[in-house]
């Protein structure tokens, strides 16, 4: 994130990248390229004869630019997380806290702009994402993200994406608000359960959350992820061997979701005890509600912790919308492909999803205590 200044280098994209790369991009583009470069070639060209051409090239920096904007990934969904801050503040304020943040980014590479509308505050980020673990091609990614303060009069609301970049810069906009409003011992409020380790209880708030979504109706149970808390104290056979371990735990799984389709109180079910009794709790969840109307559309939610053991980084995404078939012989029934979500439906269930975690979570808090 931070500047190197440094240089000049020299760069050679090697034959095998720009192979493994080239796998990535469609044909007509590759034509495209060629054709700009003065060759002409057949679309009935067969894509591995392209690549083997291709490849020989003595790639320019254009060349290598090209080449990773066809591997750029627009369209990855960034999981959201969401923190509290109990403080009175104006807005405007507020803005010129964000404003002193983006000057403190002059020295990164990150792009922030800062937005003021009514009483929200957005600042919007543009950075490059670099990951060494995958092909030289793809090690940087543009990131287009957002952090965004909503003053409710008498609490801060803070919404960003699930990225390490932006945490960092969400954890200077809290240091910055306590500095200038001389509040150094003000904490955010975060979803979190890892001062409560119940198993039971753990799994509870997915479950109770999973029906919370004002305005939805809870529909099915797509995928529940468990594990273990291994300081749980259970009597447990250390020598028992790990494939049956999973395979009962696979079974637990199994049962969860069918007492869900089957509208059978899954918290009550013999196999939801024995998860709990066997030390497993769930962690990450995925289901689907449906618009409390008429024939309203589906709605696939999802929602975890990034850290499955400590249940804490609380995160949750909005993965996509199924609407309503409009076959006549298909009425009451869903289309059998899912479709893209726009920006004012992602931020309306972003913040229905958001509203319901923060309500179960205080529900929670307050039936078993911290």
């Amino acid at each position: 994130m931070k500047k190197v200044n440094s240089g000049p280098s020299l760069y050679h994209v090697s034959d095998k990248a720009i192979s493994d790369g080239l796998e990535k991009v469609s044909k007509i583009q590759m034509i495209h390229f060629l054709r700009r470069k003065g060759i002409f070639v057949s679309e009935s060209i067969e894509k591995d004869e392209l690549i083997k051409y291709i490849r020989t090239f003595n790639f320019s920096y254009s060349d290598y630019l090209w080449i990773t904007k066809q591997l750029e990934n627009p369209n990855k969904r960034i999981r959201t997380e969401v923190a509290k801050i109990d403080l009175e503040i104006e807005t405007d304020e507020l803005k010129q806290i964000a404003n002193k943040v983006k000057s403190s980014l002059s020295s990164e590479d990150i792009n922030c702009r800062v937005i003021k509308n009514d009483n929200t505050i957005k600042l919007e980020l543009n950075y490059l994402e670099e990951d060494l673990s995958v092909s030289e091609l793809k090690q940087k990614q543009p990131i287009k993200t957002e952090i965004e303060l909503t003053n409710n009069n008498g609490s801060i609301g803070i919404r960003y994406g699930s990225l390490q970049d932006v945490k960092k810069v969400k954890d200077i906009l809290i240091d910055k608000i306590k500095e200038e409003t001389n509040n150094a011992d003000l904490e955010p409020i975060e979803i979190s359960l890892q001062f409560l380790t119940s198993p039971e209880v753990r799994s509870e708030f997915f479950m109770e959350l999973s029906k919370a979504i004002e305005g939805y109706k809870f529909d099915d149970i797509l995928s529940v992820d468990v594990t273990k808390d291994f300081n749980f104290n259970i009597d447990d056979d250390d020598d028992d061997d790990d494939d049956e371990k999973d395979d009962i735990k696979e079974r637990h799984i199994a049962a969860i979701r069918s007492a869900a389709l089957k509208g059978v109180s899954v918290t009550s079910t013999p196999h939801f005890t024995q998860l709990h009794n066997d030390g497993y709790y769930i962690y990450k969840i995925v289901w689907s509600s449906i618009h409390d109307i008429l024939e309203g559309k589906k709605v696939i939610f999802e929602a975890q912790f990034g850290n499955k053991v400590k249940c804490n980084n609380f995160k949750y995404l909005v993965k996509y919308i199924y609407d309503v078939a409009k076959r006549k012989n298909a009425i009451g029934l869903h289309t059998k492909r899912h479709r893209e979500i726009s920006d004012l439906e992602r931020k309306n269930l972003n913040s229905k999803l958001e509203k319901a975690a923060l309500d179960t979570y205080a529900s929670i808090v307050e039936k078993y205590g911290v």
